[in-house]
């Protein structure tokens, strides 16, 4: 199915065909039951020795205005375009109701007939030119005295208006305008008409879409007041194109749309992807993670990186680089504590690649003055080492005493961080799960892990690519577990998305997308009784936590892909399946923004049990931010 750029342009096009045929038709109806020869005057020439009548300037006016359309178009200027073709009919209008109540509708296009032959004919001897004219029949009627329209004259009148109001109406229906959201045959649900499985009790509907200049290899987004930030998993080498932090005007959700981007050398630099971002509203930062990325997963440059994370000055109309911090440890991903207390305190909770110093917790609260201060490094070790026992990300608990890990195959843990949050000097971080009481399953491991608000619960995710990269069918699903005990937590349950994350589909999975598709959970966001989370190649899915033992979906998502992208992520989307849902989901004033790698950032409206929990002014599941 097209993407909505081709539809845009598709609809343009077709647009100013048919404005320009509306003209045509003007110039040629007659309404006639004979028909007669109607010569066409395409333009005014000066060897007709007379300058074009008020119908031919109409024709004129209403193909510039077509014209206009198509520019506006191609500069991305929705308000032109869409005026243009307003203006159009609006001057069609003016014009059929003038000449209707003169002389006659026939009785001007036969003067313009005469006035036309006599130009094309004194051209033809001037000139030796030939006169061009179609011929509709071989009866020639006279021309009518001039005064009021006949009664037969009236009645070919109203056959000449309801031709020319018919194709005004097509003209306006197809006025080149973004849809609010494109038809199920173009992109993804309208947002009239939410996609509704008939066995979910919710709804959700697309509200915007945003593409991205169809860049693919999309990472994280951030948001704040009337823009959004979303930055790419890939670098800035050849061939990736906008492969900076795009800034997105959502003061409108139902059109975002690219006003900006940061680029070299604050972002998109060879080597380097700009995978995590979060915005501290407090001090009206935008902060940046960036690292060297992987030429065979991310398809980028092999080169050096210096690790970063960069804090932008978002208060104008441009984000300003204010100070960069070099972590003394290559992080992976953060969490963005504000103190609860005070708001101009932050710390950031990073994870690591390293698998000794795999903790690292900094204080960002100075970086006005650029400084930033690690206060503490935790080293985790484990008696029974598996085959991937990284820290790959964390959670905190808004009063910050306690986080949540997720140490892939090594399993979940909870840590005390409450003299960090206390900012004591020399802080402790204490393990409260014992080591051989940990949850822990096959596969992967823990991903995220995000708690419940308000509930002794935690939800953790897995990812699991394709068997090309080691993983594939079932792929990773989500489990609660309960953290009544801290020292020994319990998986209470498990939520998978049928039928990709069941066993015995996998007897039937097609080879390819076994080998390269990921029907795998990602990252959640999380109320006290829905989980939003991103899944991979089956889209965003919502299912309720009420019942922690029986975790019940409740609506889903899943786009439209675009026709194509620059570049395909390697591990996601280079298979048969081009959905890649991948951010955690930002909820900002009951709506949910939500990154595809692929397909661009999606605005969504969800409906159903518990939405009033969603109807809060922001909330993500990589921050304590919410309101």
């Amino acid at each position: 199915m097209a993407s909505p750029r081709p539809v845009r342009t598709a609809l343009t096009l077709a647009d100013g065909a048919l404005l320009i045929a509306s003209a045509f038709l003007a110039w040629l109806a007659e309404g006639s039951p004979k028909g007669t020869g109607v010569p066409i005057q395409f333009l005014w020439s000066p060897a007709s020795r007379e300058p074009p009548g008020f119908f031919t300037s109409v024709g004129l006016v209403v193909i510039v205005l077509g014209l206009v359309g198509v520019l506006g178009l191609t500069l991305r200027t929705r308000l032109l375009t869409g005026l243009a073709g307003a203006l159009a009919v609006v001057v069609f209008a003016l014009s059929l109701i003038t000449l209707y109540r003169t002389e006659g509708m026939v009785g001007v296009l036969h003067r313009h007939r005469e006035r036309g032959r006599r130009g094309l004919a004194a051209a033809g001897r001037r000139s030796g030119g030939v006169g061009w004219r179609i011929r509709r029949g071989s009866a020639r009627r006279p021309w009518p005295p001039r005064g009021p329209a006949s009664p037969e004259d009236r009645t070919q009148d109203h056959r000449a208006l309801s031709a020319l109001l018919v194709a005004i109406v097509l003209g306006s229906c197809t006025t080149s305008r973004e849809p609010t959201a494109p038809s199920p045959s173009m992109a993804g649900p309208s947002p009239l008409l939410s996609e509704k499985r008939p066995d979910l009790p919710g709804t959700i509907q697309l509200v915007g879409h945003e593409p991205l200049f169809n860049r693919g290899m999309n990472s994280a987004v951030a948001v704040a007041g009337d823009r959004a930030f979303v930055g790419s998993r890939t670098d800035g080498s050849e061939g990736h194109r906008h492969a900076g932090i795009l800034v997105v005007d959502i003061h409108d959700p139902s059109r975002p749309r690219v006003v900006d981007e940061i680029g070299p050398p604050d972002a998109g630099n060879p080597a380097e992807t700009s995978r995590e971002l979060r915005v501290w509203p407090a001090r009206d930062l935008l902060l940046v993670m960036s690292f060297r990325c992987d030429p065979v997963g991310h398809d980028c440059d092999r080169g050096p990186v210096t690790p970063a994370v960069r804090f932008f000055d978002i208060r104008g109309n441009r984000p300003t680089l204010v100070a960069t911090y070099r972590p003394s440890v290559e992080p992976h991903e953060f969490f963005l504590w504000q103190d609860p207390t005070d708001s101009h305190r932050a710390l950031l909770f990073m994870s690591t690649t390293s698998l000794e110093d795999n903790l690292v917790v900094a204080d960002i609260s100075k970086v006005g003055t650029g400084r930033v201060r690690e206060v503490a490094i935790r080293h985790t070790t484990f008696p029974d080492p598996g085959p991937l026992d990284g820290l790959h990300s964390l959670s905190v608990s808004p009063d910050g005493r306690r986080a949540y890990l997720a140490f892939l195959t090594a399993g979940f843990l909870v840590l005390d961080s409450s003299e960090v949050a206390e900012g004591r000097a020399d802080p402790h971080i204490r393990l409260l799960t014992r080591l051989e009481t940990r949850p822990q399953w096959e596969g992967w491991g823990a991903h995220s892990a995000v708690k419940i608000p308000g509930r002794d619960l935690v939800l953790t995710t897995d990812e699991t690519y394709g068997r090309s990269a080691g993983g594939g069918c079932p792929w990773g699903w989500a489990r609660l577990i309960d953290v009544a005990d801290e020292a020994a937590p319990r998986i209470l349950a498990e939520y998978r998305v049928h039928p990709y994350n069941d066993p015995s589909y996998c007897a039937q999975v097609d080879p390819d997308r076994d080998a390269d598709a990921n029907f795998s959970s990602h990252n959640p966001t999380l109320t006290e009784h829905l989980a939003l989370v991103s899944w991979h190649s089956a889209g965003l899915q919502v299912f309720s936590t009420d019942d922690p033992a029986r975790p019940e979906p409740l609506a889903e998502f899943v786009p439209e892909p675009l026709a194509s992208v620059a570049t395909e992520d390697p591990g996601l989307t280079e298979g048969p399946d081009k959905v890649a849902m991948w951010s955690y989901p930002v909820v900002k004033d009951g709506l949910i923004y939500v990154v595809d790698v692929r397909n661009g950032l999606y605005v969504l409206r969800y409906e159903g049990p518990y939405a009033a929990e969603l109807r809060v002014e922001f909330l993500e599941g990589n921050s304590n931010l919410s309101g």
